[in-house]
């Protein structure tokens, strides 16, 4: 004759029971070897399934972007009357102030931005 009954098993306890022995066999063997894989995994996350960069990658490459245009912001202020000539010089200096000032403009225009923008706009009476 069959037995009828209800066995009632703790899943969420078997599963912290697995992990915890998990943890505890990886952190029994070379600690040299966990921390290699730790620091491994870290350098290769990626933001996201489309990124193609690693998180470590695309820092490195923002820090890099920083100091270059850093760098140029210090060459832009070395050089800004000699790139403030060739400016009013292409522009034909003729024009005077206002040349002048749009060559100012371009000048520190560079040095807050690696693209600079020049919209003028003329106003016919």
């Amino acid at each position: 004759m069959p037995v009828k009954g209800t066995v009632e098993v703790d899943v969420t306890k078997a599963v912290e029971t697995h992990i915890q022995a998990a943890i505890a066999n990886a952190l029994s063997g070379d600690p040299s070897k966990l921390v290699e894989a730790v620091v491994r995994s870290a350098l290769e996350v990626k933001k996201d399934t489309y990124s193609r960069q690693t998180v470590f990658q695309a820092m490195v490459n923002d820090m890099i972007r920083s100091a270059a245009q850093e760098e140029f912001k210090r060459w832009i202020d070395e050089h800004k009357a000699v790139i403030r000539s060739a400016v009013a010089k292409r522009l034909d200096a003729a024009g005077g102030t206002f040349l002048e000032a749009v060559a100012d403009k371009l000048v520190s225009g560079l040095a807050e931005s690696f693209s600079v923008s020049c919209y003028l706009k003329v106003e016919e009476d």
